[in-house]
């Protein structure tokens, strides 16, 4: 029913009041909830420990994947001292940046003595391009795995130049009831 002015009466425009009035209400008193931050905990949180001037795995991951890119492209320039340096060297430039001297030294010489190998191959038996798919194969899984475990093997080698220096460093925020701050944790 509605009235000269055009308003509902009766049951239909109460409910719709009523539930406008509910959902206005409990917004107002939900939002200040949820827009206040969790207060943290006692307890110090630890962070990830950051030591300067060492070498950082995500730039041992980023040189590995540019030497093997590089590598790729090289193949256009026709230049076969510049494709066999770049398959040799090119996954494991990651390594050498790392301070991993021994696994890119031993890497890139596998690689090398595999194309020497595949070389001589060639040279001797012509018949089938067998070996050089064999030899594409073994270039690729060995640039997979020198891709997959550059990061890895240069965190190791942060953590064993740390515990050479005998240094740990902590650096942790905590939170209080009154306040917070930085906690820094220095053992040597």
């Amino acid at each position: 029913m509605r009235d000269r002015t055009g308003v509902m009466k009766g049951r239909m425009g109460g409910c719709f009041r009523r539930a406008t009035g509910l959902f206005v209400g409990s917004v107002l008193l939900v939002l200040p909830v949820v827009a206040q931050e969790r207060p943290a905990g006692q307890w110090p949180q630890q962070t990830p420990v950051v030591y300067s001037r060492l070498p950082s795995e995500n730039t041992a991951l980023t040189l590995s994947v540019v030497g093997t890119v590089a590598t790729l492209a090289s193949f256009y320039t026709r230049n076969g001292y510049l494709v066999w340096g770049g398959i040799v060297f090119g996954p494991s430039l990651g390594f050498f940046y790392g301070g991993c001297w021994g696994r890119g030294l031993l890497s890139a010489g596998l690689r090398f003595g595999a194309s020497l190998a595949a070389i001589a191959v060639a040279y001797e038996d012509d018949l089938s391009d067998t070996w050089g798919y064999v030899w594409l194969g073994g270039m690729a899984l060995s640039t997979i795995v020198d891709l997959a475990t550059v990061r890895r093997a240069v965190h190791r080698q942060n953590e064993r130049r740390m515990a050479r220096r005998k240094l740990n460093l902590d650096v942790s925020p905590f939170a209080m009831p009154k306040g917070g701050g930085v906690q820094l944790k220095l053992s040597f």
